[in-house]
């Protein structure tokens, strides 16, 4: 397996084999010990599961790889950040279209980055405005509480009782 010179550098800095901080990642961003151990450990497809799972064991158990995991996990969470935080916040498609516009003012006049930020917010205005209009198609029927305050329902009684009217009649 080929692995870079950043990646080697940053195992001998952890004191780790390659093959650890490698087996350390994967598990760091949500794979099971097993598939792991298998991605970072190509040459011991002929081992049996039980060789297999040895030598995995041997290797997990280590506090030293252990904490290698939670280092790893830090890592990683620093970069991309918290995805849970409450930090972050939905916001319309009016404010995105307001944000592209200062952003394209703050570009120079007759620049490339500013008439491609002009066309992303016509994009946004025009898909705002074809959602508005499919908003507009759909009927909207409210049902009351009750069925007795429900003018379908008192109109279907009326109709039920002119047809036992019609048919007394007959």
């Amino acid at each position: 397996m080929e692995l870079s010179t950043s990646f080697k550098k940053i195992a001998k800095q952890f004191g780790a084999s390659e093959q650890q901080l490698l087996m350390a990642d994967l598990i760091a961003i949500g794979y099971s010990e097993n598939d792991a151990f298998n991605i970072a450990h190509p040459e011991n497809i002929t081992y049996t599961i039980q060789q297999n799972n040895n030598l995995r064991q041997n290797i997990v158990k280590t506090q030293k790889f252990r904490s290698l995991v939670a280092e790893r996990k830090d890592v990683i969470r620093n970069r991309i950040g918290d995805p849970t935080s409450e930090d972050i916040q939905l916001i319309g498609t009016d404010e995105v279209a307001k944000e592209i516009l200062r952003s394209a003012y703050g570009q120079p006049s007759g620049s490339k980055e500013r008439a491609d930020l002009m066309a992303k917010y016509q994009e946004i205005v025009k898909k705002n405005e074809q959602s508005d209009e499919n908003k507009e198609q759909f009927l909207m029927f409210y049902f009351p509480v009750c069925c007795d305050k429900c003018p379908l329902m008192t109109e279907y009684k009326e109709k039920k009782k002119d047809e036992r009217l019609e048919r007394k009649q007959e």
